[in-house]
């Protein structure tokens, strides 16, 4: 699999990045040692959008938004606050609430992209989302087979389980889109499935090194990409966050704003 990445990524869009490298290479270069710096001292990431559609309860329980929330901003704040996820309930993690975090920058990403505003993307990415998925589907599948042959992996209620597990597959698209084409469609990103939110656009949080208190993830092979936690991770907890080049001077306004006005 290593090797077939290798080779795949060398020749990827080689032209595009080679185009994108020389058009930065000086900003790039000045930057560099801060750049592996803040890296080194990032042990998890977490990808999201700068907008999401908000519900009464949560987006498993609730049909309809109410409206359209600046997460951002929100983030900036106050951090990441644990939030409802059926996995939890599913596979046994022991908590009913959570943050879900990666160790891998690029699974990050390739969420983080799904939340960019329909027929926009970024200029040039490691790989296009499809072929970073199309390995986590793998792992997945070959967990749940691994799972059907160890009887405490799911609750004991097995009936329960995949109905929870089915409700997470219709509804984990809501917080990004609100129309039926991506309901009940756990491949959207097959198909190019972006944010029906206008002006929205990804983003990726840098955690600190030794923040997290890791729940164990009873489920073959998601531990491998995926990291949960229960704990509010603050805005001090960041070491970073990696937005598209075209928005940078705009989250970084809204940053030092909010900042002096400490809100």
């Amino acid at each position: 699999m290593n090797a077939m990445k290798k080779v795949y990524l060398d020749f990827y869009r080689k032209n595009d990045r080679k185009k994108l490298l020389e058009k930065h290479f000086n900003l790039y270069n000045k930057n560099k040692k801060t750049i592996l710096k803040i890296l080194k001292n990032t042990d998890c990431y977490h990808g999201t959008g700068a907008y999401q559609y908000f519900y009464k309860k949560d987006k498993y329980s609730s049909s309809e938004p109410l409206g359209i929330k600046f997460v951002l901003r929100n983030i900036i704040t106050k951090g990441l606050k644990p939030g409802r996820d059926l996995f939890n309930d599913t596979f046994k993690t022991g908590t009913k609430k959570s943050i879900s975090l990666t160790i891998n920058r690029v699974y990050a990403r390739t969420y983080s992209e799904l939340f960019f505003e329909e027929g926009t993307r970024l200029n040039y990415t490691y790989g296009p989302p499809l072929f970073w998925n199309i390995g986590v589907f793998t792992r997945v599948v070959v967990g749940w087979i691994k799972a059907k042959f160890k009887k405490n992996n799911l609750n004991k209620d097995g009936k329960i389980a995949r109905k929870r597990f089915k409700i997470m597959v219709k509804n984990w698209t809501k917080s990004f889109r609100n129309d039926k084409r991506a309901r009940n469609n756990m491949f959207v990103f097959v198909f190019g499935g972006k944010s029906d939110i206008k002006g929205n656009f990804g983003i990726i949080l840098g955690i600190k090194k030794n923040v997290i208190k890791p729940i164990k993830i009873n489920y073959p092979n998601i531990s491998m990409d995926e990291v949960r936690t229960n704990n509010q991770i603050k805005p001090k907890d960041f070491t970073h966050i990696q937005v598209p080049l075209a928005k940078i001077r705009f989250v970084k306004k809204e940053h030092d704003v909010l900042r002096t006005l400490k809100v």
